[in-house]
């Protein structure tokens, strides 16, 4: 789905009309998402999974943690860490989209445990605000670790 800031306009005579739709491509099957949410899923609900520090009580979390090495540009050598979390939620019925990604962390660097936190908080404050019902399934029950 093409990416829009914009609902709608309201006008002079204060009535509001909505934006058109944008455009729509499917990029994977319907079954591959499927699959790919599950995964997701595991990383956040399994105490194994890299991203636990994301799980919200009453709401099935999908999500990706990431941690990377950083290149400094004047000397072509490593020099620090991006760490990253993005997640949906509810995964069963994806509502909300969250990304946190810190550069060069100064306290750790793994991206569950610096991002998973701060996704968390401001998932919990998203699902309330939007009033999204809490999840009624179970998550997904797949190995995380080989």
């Amino acid at each position: 789905m093409a990416p829009s800031l914009v609902a709608g306009v309201t006008g002079p005579d204060g009535r509001f009309v909505p934006a058109a739709a944008p455009a729509q491509t499917r990029v994977v099957s319907a079954r591959t998402a499927k699959t790919l949410a599950g995964m997701l899923q595991s990383v956040v609900a399994s105490q194994e999974g890299t991203g636990a520090l994301a799980q919200i009580p009453g709401y099935l979390v999908a999500g990706k943690t990431g941690t990377a090495n950083r290149v400094d540009p004047a000397t072509g050598r490593y020099s620090g860490y991006t760490s990253s979390f993005i997640g949906f939620a509810p995964a069963d019925r994806p509502r909300i989209t969250v990304s946190c990604v810190v550069q060069d962390p100064v306290n750790g660097h793994f991206g569950g445990e610096l991002c998973g936190p701060v996704f968390r908080q401001v998932m919990e404050f998203a699902l309330k605000s939007l009033q999204v019902p809490p999840t009624g399934g179970a998550p997904a029950n797949l190995p995380v670790n080989w």
